[in-house]
Formats: structure tokens, C-alpha cells, sequence
């Protein structure tokens, strides 16, 4: 006995299955063909367990990992850690609020603080020059610090300069110091015990970062890219090439004929600057956070990319960086320095933390991916076959036993017949490294499956066109033993409905509806009743499955599906639309109730032309009252329609034009605006001849809430403003009030909202 397995909507995909196909296998049995796409953009497929190489859900494709940016130790500094240099053993770290901080790093995985000594002002980038290290301190411009012995650094010189600084790169006894809004500041270092102002340079934004180019100066200019300045004469720079890029440049590395930018949130950019008067941009890379600094090794840059992290980018092909890898960080990503096969990163907040940096190192072990179980049923499969589009050497393998076995496939459609048919059945995918990093790229597949039917399969339930609602037709295919002759012969199949999910399994309750006999056809189809129609909230899904019973006793159901009903008429249009013009201004629309059981709303419409459809640019307002009030006093033409709970909007009237037509003779009542806050004009019409009335407004429960005109009034239009409060002069809170207009020629009654 086969139980119904987890119930899914009509037409809502489970793990990229698609519509199944009926086919006719030896000897009549019944067979189902099913398709499952897997585009790696989602790890709903993944087998997390067995899959050792990286499922990519951003790039929607599967590789091989990279064996790098394994974190090994780590150092949190005092302050903020903005830059790092490596001398030896020895780490620097430009700590803003705490100064230079020297750390030995012999040992990757445990750091020792050597000395921290203070500086200046905020320490925001280093360079390094034997056993000095000139900073780069904000406000206060540049200070020099002796490196001789890190664990006892002194202070040498320092001078103010004009800007803020913020980076610093050196050339022969000069420093080029980034200072902000006004530009490079030149600085001459050849007495580290008395640096000297030497003069500025505006460029065309505000310097961020610089970095020697052989005879040229490149300068991170902020919002105007890549500046390149002419060191000809090193003393005094000049102005020769710019580059405009995307994003806001905050740094620049310098390695042969390439500078690459970090270029806050447009990521890093690459630039060939072989001839500096004219760099051009040959590719990018995009980060998830502010792209600060990028370091580099050969064809590797290790890019920080503020909160996105540290990434490991491949440059082999500038015009086409590749992540290799990226480590997720706790704090900013400022900047990187290289020892090694160690990368060092300045992580703000969070200190210094040291990464295993080695891209080339392909570990042969993390190359496999896994599917979880594709087969949505518990039937048995009998056969596949798979596509793929993928690059390089992968080998592709199924089981239908869960992972007991694999059979090998070739990813060219030709089907595989599995001598032992399972219901578990999963794709298995070795990606083998026979080229340069990336190798193997596996970006989808396709697997198609037959699956051998006992229980019925239920594959579509749809809505009767053109009904009234309350009706759905349920097709579903026959089991494999709907067959004459088999030991296991299905009698007949029997439907049902589920009226109240609160069983854990199977699930749900269940009404029995109709048993239709097995007449050894492929496919079946009935209509059968749902629990309730659409509407314009959305589906009313009804949920149903089909019971295969034998004359033994022994049935199978089918997996749950689901659908659902709608009303298809269109409700007629309104009646007695009327229009009249207003002695104090405005036009008085009314119309009579609605017989749409369904109703929903009135809407109305007017334009200046009486052929003009009704549109949405010509809707003046809905209502579910009788009566609106135009208060414009322009001529319009006038329409009505009717919109029932499915959306469906009726025909509209004719267009009516309130001049020159009679007033009504009966009595009207309506109020406008509707809903209101605080005060709503309620205007009524009487006979003419007059008639004594009573208007009053009541609550829900039907209590007098306060009477508005009680007495004789003289025929024709009245107006009578409320200001929601009750016979007391106390505000009423927000809903519905009823407005009743008595008169010994009948009664009105509208309701109005009232919206605090």
C-alpha cells in the first residue's frame, strides 16, 4: 500500500521537474517520463554532505575550489588597522588611534606584539625604506619612525603639510603624499630627522591614494579615476593623463604596465599604463563591499573589499578578472601585504588577520558535486539519460539506489537502462583538472527519467471555462497495473478531496467524492467539486489525490496535487445609472443595487467625450454605495460598472450626461467623501411637494449614534455635513456607521466609513 507523498501545487516547479510524458512499456505497462534541471543557482539540489567542489549559486555554475585564503591566526590591534607593510619577520600596521604597531609573524597562525608606538595623528598608510617607515597621519601630515629595532621604534622627523593625508608611496629622498581635496603634496626625506614641505599639486578630484610608475606618479583621484602625474623633474610633478572611471577611486597599485584601482563600490579596475599620458582601462571586477586596496602577486591580486571581504582574483586575462576565492570578513577590509604564501589583512576594527594565499595549490579532493533525490515520487526509475553544459573534463554518474552504486553516463542524451530499478535516484558529477585554473566549469544539466507507475499520477487540475466557479477537471494517468492480464489488476480508482490540513500524515483530512472504473486506458479525466472559487485575494487552492484499488484489496495513491476554480462569467452591467446637476454645484450620480452575488464594487468613470472607453486614466472613484457625488462643475459624461470578486469588471452603461435631465422623483440619499476623516457631506433628495424626514447615523449594532434633521423639508436636493461625532460632541472612533433617511415615502440607508 502506497500512501500520498508530500503535496505540491498544480504547475509550481519541485527542484526543476517539468510535465511528465505517458508512455507504453512491454507488455502495457505504464511509464511516466520526467525532466529535472538543475542550474546551480539554488542549493535545493545539493547533496551538502558528498559535494566537495564549490556550487556557485551567485555564477550559477560548479568548480573547483581553490586552495587558498584558509585563515591561520590572527591579532587584534588597539585601534583601527588601515595599512600594513612586511619587513623580514616583522608586520607594521598603520593602527589610526593607536599608532604603528609592530608584530612578529615567524609564526602565521600566532603573531607577537614586538612595540606600539604612538604617532602624531591618526596613522592612515606607511611606506617603507630600510629601517624607516615613513606615515602617512591625516592632519598633521607625514612622521618617520626608526625601524632598527621593532621592539623599541623611535621617532624621527616630521612635517605638516597644506591637506589631509592618506597615502604615501617614495621615490629617491622624496615622498608623494595623497592629501585629499588638495591633491599631491612632495616631501623631501634625505634628513629623516627633518622632512621638508617641498610644494603641492592639485589634481582633479580629491587624492586618495598614489603609487610610483617608473617616471610617472599614479594618483587614486577619487571621483575623476586614475590621474597620472609626469616625475620627470621628481621634485616638481605635473599634470599628463587622466582616466575617467566608474565608481570612486580610494587606491592605486602600481605593477609593470598595469595600475590597479580600488574603486569603492564600482569594485577593482584594471589599467594598462604603458604610455601614462593615455591609461586605458581594459576590465574590471565587481565587490560585494567598498573596494579600499588591492596588493599583487604575478597574475593574483588579493583585492579588499571592505565588508565584502578579501578576495583572491585572477588577472591572467586583465580584461577578464576571475575569483579564485574570498574570504567573508567580521570587520572592513582595508588593505593587504604580502610574505610568502601568507597574505596579511588589515580588517579595521577587527586587527590584522593572516591567510594560507596559495591559488595555484588545487586540492584534487574537493571535486566532486552531488545531487540530493530528483525522483519526486516513490516510483521505481527505470531508465535516464543526461545533457550537460559544461567546459573541460567531467565525468557524470547516476544511481538509483541513493548512492549504493553509480552507473557511468555519457552527458549526450543516449539513455541508460538500470538492470535493478530504484526510486532513489541522484546525479554524481567528478570535475578532473586538466588545464590552468579554473579547469572544469559545469554550468547545467538535464536529467530525464522514466519512472514505472504503480500509483496513478495526477497531472493537471484545471479550472472549467466559462462556469459559474466551484468546478475543476482532474487528469491523471493510469498506474502500471491498469493493465488486463496483470496478477495485480487495478478495479477501479476512487477521488479525494482534502478539507482540513491537521494531520501530520497523510496530510490532511479527507472527503471521498466518486470511484470510476479501471478500464485499462493511459489517461483519465472527471470534474469534481472544489471547496470554494477564487478570488481577486488570490487562489483558492483545492488539494486532491487518486486511489488505485485492486479487486485484492490491495491500492496505491497517488502523490497530492492541487487546484483551483474560478468564476468565468462576467456580471451583467448596472441599472438605472442616473445623473443630476447640483444647485450648489457638483453632479448627484446614482444607480440602482447590484444582483451580482459576488459583488465586489461600483466603479465610476467620466471623461469629456461620450465615446471615450472606460479606461484607468478616466476612473473617477469606487464605491460599494448607490451614489456618488461629483463635486466638479465642469460637463462630464458619465459611466458605470460593476466588479465582482474575481476582478471581472461588467460592460459599463451608456454614457450620461447630467444636463438637461429631470431629477429623480424619488428619494436618494449618499455621501461623499466615503471613506472620510473627519467630516463627510451627506446630501439626500426629496419628491417634490416636500415630506417630514428623519436623518440619523447609527453604529453596527444599530444604536442611535446622533440625529443630523428631523422635521419638515420642502422638495428637492439637501445637504448636511457630519463631522463624526455623536450627539454629545464627542469624537466617534474609527468604522462603520449606517446614515438612515425615514420619510413616510420610504427609507434610504447608506453605510459610511469613518478612518481616524
Amino acid at each position: 500500500m502506497r500512501m500520498p507523498t508530500k503535496p505540491h501545487a498544480a504547475g509550481n516547479a519541485m527542484l526543476g521537474l517539468i510535465l511528465p510524458v505517458l508512455l507504453a512499456l512491454a507488455g502495457g505497462a505504464q511509464a511516466v517520463t520526467l525532466s529535472h534541471t538543475e542550474d546551480f543557482t539554488s542549493t535545493a539540489g545539493r547533496d551538502s554532505l558528498w559535494t566537495s567542489a564549490e556550487w556557485d549559486t551567485i555564477a550559477g555554475e560548479v568548480r573547483l575550489p581553490a586552495l587558498g585564503l584558509v585563515q591561520q591566526g590572527s591579532y587584534n590591534t588597539t585601534g583601527t588597522a588601515l595599512a600594513g607593510a612586511v619587513s623580514g619577520d616583522v608586520l607594521f600596521v598603520a593602527d589610526a588611534t593607536g599608532g604603528l604597531v609592530a608584530l612578529d609573524i615567524a609564526d602565521a597562525a600566532s603573531p607577537l606584539l614586538l612595540d606600539v608606538q604612538p604617532t602624531l595623528d591618526q596613522a592612515r598608510d606607511m611606506a617603507l625604506q630600510g629601517d624607516l617607515a615613513v606615515l602617512a597621519i591625516g592632519t598633521l601630515g607625514l612622521q618617520i619612525i626608526d625601524l632598527s629595532d621593532p621592539q623599541l621604534m623611535t621617532p624621527r622627523g616630521d612635517v605638516d603639510v597644506p591637506g589631509y593625508t592618506t597615502s604615501v608611496a617614495l621615490g629617491a629622498n622624496l615622498a608623494y603624499l595623497a592629501q585629499s581635496n588638495l591633491g599631491v603634496a612632495v616631501v623631501d626625506i634625505s634628513d629623516p630627522d627633518n622632512p621638508a614641505f617641498v610644494r603641492g599639486l592639485l589634481t582633479n578630484d580629491w587624492a586618495r591614494g598614489v603609487a610610483i610608475a617608473g617616471g610617472a606618479l599614479a594618483v587614486a583621484d577619487g571621483a575623476a579615476g586614475l590621474t597620472m602625474l609626469d616625475l620627470s623633474v621628481p621634485d616638481d610633478p605635473t599634470l599628463m593623463g587622466n582616466l575617467d572611471t566608474d565608481g570612486t577611486v580610494l587606491d592605486v597599485t602600481v605593477d609593470g604596465d598595469h595600475a590597479y584601482l580600488a574603486a569603492g563600490s564600482a569594485g577593482m579596475i584594471v589599467v594598462d599604463i604603458s604610455n601614462p599620458a593615455q591609461p586605458v582601462q581594459l576590465g574590471s571586477f565587481p565587490t560585494l563591499g567598498t573596494c579600499r586596496h588591492v596588493a599583487v602577486r604575478g597574475d593574483s591580486l588579493y583585492v579588499a573589499g571592505g565588508s565584502g571581504g578579501l578576495y583572491l582574483v585572477d588577472v591572467s586575462d586583465p580584461a577578464q578578472p576571475v575569483q579564485l576565492e574570498r574570504a567573508d570578513t567580521l570587520g572592513e577590509a582595508y588593505q593587504t601585504a604580502l610574505r610568502g604564501g601568507i597574505a596579511w589583512l588589515c580588517d579595521g576594527s577587527e586587527g590584522v588577520h593572516s591567510y594560507l594565499a596559495d591559488p595555484e595549490g588545487l586540492d584534487a579532493s574537493r571535486n566532486k558535486a552531488r545531487s540530493v533525490n530528483i525522483n519526486p515520487g516513490g516510483d521505481d526509475v527505470a531508465r535516464a539519460s543526461l545533457v550537460a553544459d559544461y567546459s573541460d573534463s567531467v565525468k557524470f554518474e547516476l544511481s538509483v539506489n541513493g548512492g549504493a552504486t553509480w552507473a557511468e553516463i555519457a552527458p549526450d542524451g543516449t539513455w541508460l537502462d538500470f538492470p535493478s530499478p530504484g526510486d532513489d535516484l541522484r546525479w554524481r558529477a567528478t570535475l578532473v583538472q586538466a588545464g590552468p585554473y579554473p579547469g572544469p566549469i559545469l554550468r547545467d544539466l538535464t536529467v530525464t527519467f522514466e519512472l514505472i507507475l504503480e500509483a496513478a499520477e495526477i497531472t493537471a487540475v484545471t479550472d472549467i471555462p466559462a462556469d459559474t466557479g466551484g468546478q475543476v477537471r482532474v487528469v491523471f494517468q493510469a498506474s502500471v497495473h491498469d493493465t488486463i492480464g496483470d496478477p495485480d489488476q487495478v478495479a477501479d480508482y476512487s477521488l479525494y478531496r482534502r478539507f482540513a490540513p491537521d494531520k501530520a500524515y497523510p496530510p490532511g483530512s479527507w472527503d471521498y467524492l466518486l470511484t470510476m472504473p479501471a478500464d485499462a486506458e493511459q489517461e483519465y479525466a472527471v470534474v469534481v467539486p472544489t471547496l470554494a472559487d477564487s478570488s481577486a485575494a488570490g487562489p483558492a487552492w483545492t488539494a486532491f489525490f487518486v486511489r488505485a484499488r485492486t479487486a485484492g484489496g490491495v491500492f496505491y495513491d497517488s502523490p497530492v496535487d492541487s487546484g483551483y476554480s474560478v468564476n468565468n462569467l462576467q456580471p451583467p452591467p448596472p441599472t438605472g445609472f442616473r445623473a443630476l446637476p447640483q444647485s450648489g454645484g457638483g453632479h448627484l450620480l446614482s444607480w440602482d443595487p447590484s444582483p451580482v452575488t459576488d459583488f465586489s464594487h461600483f466603479a465610476i468613470y467620466r471623461s469629456s467625450d461620450p465615446d471615450t472607453p472606460v479606461q484607468p486614466a478616466t476612473l473617477l472613484g469606487v464605491t460599494q454605495d448607490t451614489g456618488y457625488f461629483d463635486p466638479s462643475d465642469q460637463t462630464w459624461y458619465y459611466q458605470l460598472t460593476v466588479v465582482n470578486l474575481q476582478g471581472q469588471e461588467s460592460d459599463p452603461t451608456a454614457a450620461v450626461q447630467p444636463s438637461g435631465l429631470p431629477r429623480v422623483a424619488g428619494l436618494w440619499l449618499g455621501n461623499h467623501p466615503n471613506p472620510f476623516n473627519p467630516v463627510t457631506d451627506i446630501g439626500f433628495f426629496l419628491p417634490a411637494g416636500g415630506s417630514p424626514v428623519e436623518l440619523a447615523v447609527y453604529d453596527l449594532r444599530g444604536r442611535l449614534v446622533r440625529r443630523l434633521q428631523e422635521g419638515f423639508l420642502p422638495g428637492g436636493e439637501h445637504h448636511v455635513r457630519w463631522d463624526g461625532r455623536d450627539g454629545h460632541g464627542r469624537e466617534l472612533p474609527s468604522g462603520v456607521y449606517s446614515c438612515k433617511l425615514a420619510t413616510p415615502a420610504g427609507t434610504k440607508l447608506i453605510k459610511m466609513s469613518l478612518v481616524r
